[in-house]
């Protein structure tokens, strides 16, 4: 990736981290989870960020790599965050934390490299492989 795209990616996961770290104030559970909304909408950002960086920075670019990439760091970085809320007094770990990160960063690249780039999904699967040419900026 080039060095734009590593630096939005920190800075990205920096908001990320000053989010999780902050002290809430406990509520009564809303109808509408808004809280896993704001998650799935961070960690969709996160992998947005990492896609398009990988996609604009290469001449090719694998696609089965494309999908699957900003999927795991994004997956991998949400489970680390909740781990790391274990060890803050004021919050505490959600396994359905991680299922909305989860469904944000997946929701991202399907929409990312099968709707907007049209990738079939097969070469995301494994199932053929295929090399993308990498966007003009």
């Amino acid at each position: 990736m080039k060095l734009r795209y590593y630096l939005l990616t920190i800075l990205c996961c920096g908001v990320i981290f000053w989010l999780s770290s902050l002290q809430v104030t406990p509520r009564p559970k809303p109808v509408i989870p808004i809280d896993k909304l704001v998650h799935m909408s961070m960690y969709a950002a996160l992998a947005g960020v990492v896609c398009v960086g990988m996609r604009r920075s290469n001449n090719t670019v694998d696609a089965r790599k494309l999908f699957y990439i900003p999927l795991c760091f994004s997956i991998g970085y949400g489970i680390a965050e909740e781990f790391y809320q274990l060890f803050l007094p004021w919050r505490s770990f959600d396994f359905f934390d991680i299922i909305a990160n989860s469904a944000g960063a997946l929701l991202t690249q399907i929409f990312l490299c099968h709707a907007l780039w049209k990738m079939p999904l097969r070469s995301a699967t494994g199932l053929k492989q295929e090399t993308l040419p990498c966007a003009e900026e």
